[in-house]
């Protein structure tokens, strides 16, 4: 709980004044629901509903990110959260918004970025090999090992595609790595900020 709660400052203090960082579950106007999330970076203009636990019940469509923080990352606890993701993309959202071209980054608004943070991971190659054994939703876009580097999906979405066939992008170095992990966070909140919700859809 300490690591989490130190990672979620260090966003909080980094990333642009337009994001909540919070913990909780998502939902949709159709009524599905997340499991559990430990960070999710929400649009401060959405609402949203806090408990007193300290959790939120979080409206999808004000959701830019997912983050599932980890101690340690090693293959079973991949597949744990890969179950996780798995209801993070079963969400619909209300407006499906349009697709942006940035600089590095093409990424559709009604899109929710995935993502894992852990302190010790398993080796890069390791992980990747774990990967391939989970199914296409349950797959993050992005994984942030703070000591080894970043693994990036090579889905064309967030840094042009490599043609080398590999599923993810390995940055070896972790503070490029890092610094990446944060550009791409700020250009979605940014391209985010100005979308139109179509908030009656909660009604029905």
């Amino acid at each position: 709980m300490v690591r989490e709660q130190i990672i979620k400052d260090f966003l909080k203090k980094h990333l642009p004044d337009l994001i909540h960082v919070v913990s909780g579950q998502i939902i949709d106007s159709k009524g599905n629901y997340t499991k559990q999330q430990d960070a999710v970076l929400v649009l401060k203009k959405s609402p949203r509903l806090p408990f007193s636990s300290g959790d939120d019940l979080i409206f999808t469509e004000g959701v830019l990110s997912t983050i599932e923080i980890k101690s340690q990352l090693n293959s079973s606890v991949l597949k744990s959260i890969g179950s996780n993701i798995r209801t993070v993309r079963n969400l619909q959202p209300s407006s499906k918004g349009a697709s942006y071209t940035m600089p590095i980054c093409k990424w559709k608004i009604s899109r929710i970025l995935t993502s894992i943070i852990t302190y010790d991971g398993s080796s890069i190659e390791t992980l990747k090999k774990a990967i391939t054994a989970l199914d296409e939703s349950e797959k993050p876009d992005l994984i942030l090992d703070l000591g080894k580097g970043l693994l990036v999906k090579n889905h064309g979405l967030l840094m042009e595609m490599s043609e080398d066939d590999q599923e993810y992008i390995s940055i070896s170095d972790p503070s490029k790595g890092l610094m990446l992990y944060l550009t791409f966070l700020i250009e979605i909140a940014s391209n985010n900020a100005t979308k139109n919700i179509k908030w009656r859809a909660y009604w029905d």
